[in-house]
């Protein structure tokens, strides 16, 4: 479901903040959000670079503090997205704080 696919040949720095923009307008919450990339294993970290490099600028630092973060719409949402973030390698953030909903982007 909801695949990007980044080919080396593009530019990285549009293609990445485009898909960081996308996934993290509504935390993810819309259905069309990207849910994963596909790229070669030769530009990858950079690609995970250059998201979390996005995401810093559309949100600041302190992402918990800024006010364009959305939150989960539910506890129960909440919830079930943490169990599924359960024993996963996280790239980025990974903080939560269940009494606001808030789940930072992994």
């Amino acid at each position: 479901k909801s695949p990007c696919y980044i080919d080396e040949g593009c530019n990285l720095e549009v293609a990445c903040k485009r898909i960081a923009w996308g996934k993290y307008m509504n935390c993810g919450q819309t259905c069309i959000a990207p849910d994963y990339i596909l790229c070669n294993p030769s530009i990858q970290k950079t690609v995970v670079e250059i998201i979390k490099k996005s995401i810093k600028e559309f949100y600041g630092e302190n992402i918990k503090e800024s006010p364009d973060y959305e939150r989960i719409v539910s506890k129960r949402h909440f919830k079930r997205l943490m169990g599924l973030l359960e024993g996963q390698k996280v790239a980025y953030g990974g903080e939560s704080d269940e009494s606001i909903c808030f789940i930072a982007p992994t």
